[in-house]
């Protein structure tokens, strides 16, 4: 990624002080104009710059150029926003390379109203504006806190960090805490139609974000934001960060070629993970989800739209649609926009699922449906539910190895296969369900079904499933010992059971 290899404009001599060049570090005069002399100076000359640890206070923009270090003394060298002039961008990155920001914090102050434009503003901005897209950038454990912003906006994007139309950009260590809106933000300028998009390979690890916290005031627009949000982007990865209390979904993306891996997401108002948007006009491409912990979030745990080469595998969500019973844990989304196979390979493995106010796991859409080895159990509706909601596709889905326990009321399913044309415009559902282990502590209460078929296009196969006693039906021919019996309550669909004996 950026900087494997430090130019050496960069190393070279004694870094200069923003101090050499009268920068007040009490806070009591402004200071940007001094900050940009130092800065302005090492560019020429190939040195870095030191903002030693003290109060700056910022009244304008300060400008980073090519082949620069700016660094701080951490959190103690703190650039605050003069709140008596009209809001701006406090740091920004235009058409320039090679840059390294470094242990600073940058602190808006206060909260602005974000439903009046000229309050929005960013805390570092990384962007192109028709020139040479920024690359080669780093952004290590920088803190930003109470900045204001609006996301998408026609005026232009803003996030306490945003980059836009840049490519090559880490950011490593950084923390973020109650930002109004988008903490950071990653999105090519609009309006792109599809890859190959202006911003990509950008890594955001190992960082920490808090939204906005109660008491909002109530003069401000509803809604509060993303810990990491966009759209038009490709190759991004976020691994290891965490992220709690934001309005919206903690992490939301939405972009071709995009990976969540080992982060925790909690408490949002929303998704706590979000891949997939059907409202931004693309669909995503090589989604993966894998080893995050999500947990109490409002809507779903994790929620994909519609997306094509999707990895779902190793999370372990619980306590998820605490707001919305109508989500699931994990779910594979169908929306008005969608068309018919956009939505393929999708695999949903080796999850731990619990304490669910929804579905388990819930897919609506996708052409090839692998669900296997995942743990699911204590969620007030059905552990496993499929539908098709295009009517001219064919879900065709493998599940397996699932472990589903004690998951709704005694009136739902272990796993359901549901093509009823009563609940709107369905398409065809084959599922195979194959070496499953059903329990239930009592089907009176907790979840009474084993596997069911709703719909006449519902064909459903079943093969050495495993029952807890107490189910009742059709006695499946596998072990009698393991009080193995299939399924009951199967409506209208194609039901056809193993009978081949097995051997222990």
């Amino acid at each position: 990624m950026a900087l494997t290899k430090a130019h050496p404009r960069m190393i070279e001599g004694i870094p200069v002080s923003v101090l050499d060049f009268g920068a007040d570090r009490t806070g009591t005069s402004t200071s940007h104009s001094e900050i940009q002399d130092a800065i302005n100076h090492a560019s020429a000359n190939g040195k870095a710059v030191y903002i030693p640890g003290g109060d700056y206070k910022i009244a304008g923009m300060i400008t980073v150029p090519d082949y620069i270090t700016i660094y701080g003394d951490g959190p103690e060298t703190r650039l605050f926003r003069d709140t008596s002039v009209s809001t701006f961008d406090m740091i920004e990155i235009k058409n320039t390379a090679h840059i390294s920001l470094k242990y600073f914090l940058i602190d808006g102050v206060e909260k602005l109203d974000n439903g009046t434009a000229a309050n929005r503003y960013c805390g570092v901005r990384i962007w192109s504006d028709g020139g040479v897209s920024p690359n080669d950038i780093e952004v290590i454990g920088v803190h930003i806190n109470f900045t204001t912003s609006g996301e998408q906006q026609t005026e232009g994007n803003r996030a306490a960090l945003m980059l836009e139309d840049c490519y090559d950009v880490r950011v490593s260590r950084c923390k973020f805490y109650g930002n109004r809106s988008a903490a950071i933000m990653i999105s090519s300028k609009p309006p792109k139609v599809g890859p190959p998009y202006t911003t990509f390979q950008i890594q955001i690890e190992q960082c920490w974000g808090i939204g906005e916290q109660y008491p909002y005031d109530p003069s401000f627009p509803t809604g509060f934001g993303s810990f990491i949000t966009g759209n038009q982007f490709e190759d991004v990865i976020i691994s290891g960060c965490f992220c709690k209390d934001f309005g919206f979904t903690n992490i939301s993306l939405n972009g071709h070629r995009q990976t969540v891996q080992n982060c925790i997401s909690i408490d949002s108002d929303y998704a706590g993970i979000t891949l997939g948007h059907s409202t931004e006009g693309s669909r995503p491409e090589e989604v993966i989800a894998q080893g995050n912990i999500c947990v109490n979030n409002g809507q779903a745990g994790i929620t994909v739209s519609s997306a094509e080469n999707v990895v779902i595998a190793n999370n372990v969500l619980t306590g998820n649609c605490v707001t919305n019973t109508a989500d699931a844990q994990i779910e594979i989304r169908w929306d008005a926009n969608y068309v018919a196979n956009e939505a393929q390979k999708i695999s949903i493995t080796d999850n731990q699922l619990a304490d669910s106010k929804g579905v388990g796991i819930l897919c609506e859409v996708g052409t090839d449906l692998f669900i296997s080895g995942n743990s699911i159990h204590d969620g007030e509706l059905a552990g496993i539910y499929l539908t098709e909601k295009n009517a001219t596709e064919v879900m065709s889905a493998f599940i397996t190895n699932n472990y589903i326990k004690d998951n709704g009321t005694g009136t739902r399913s272990a796993i359901e296969v549901n093509s009823d044309p009563e609940a709107g415009t369905r398409g065809q559902v084959n599922a195979l369900c194959m070496n499953n282990t059903i329990y239930s502590s009592d089907i009176s209460t907790k979840q009474g079904m084993g596997i069911t078929a709703v719909g006449s296009l519902a064909d459903v196969q079943v093969h050495e499933n495993w029952f807890s006693t107490g189910y009742v039906g059709t006695l499946n021919t596998n072990f009698g010992a393991r009080n193995t019996k299939a399924f009951n309550a199967f409506s209208s669909g194609t039901l056809t059971l193993s009978t081949r004996l097995l051997t222990p």
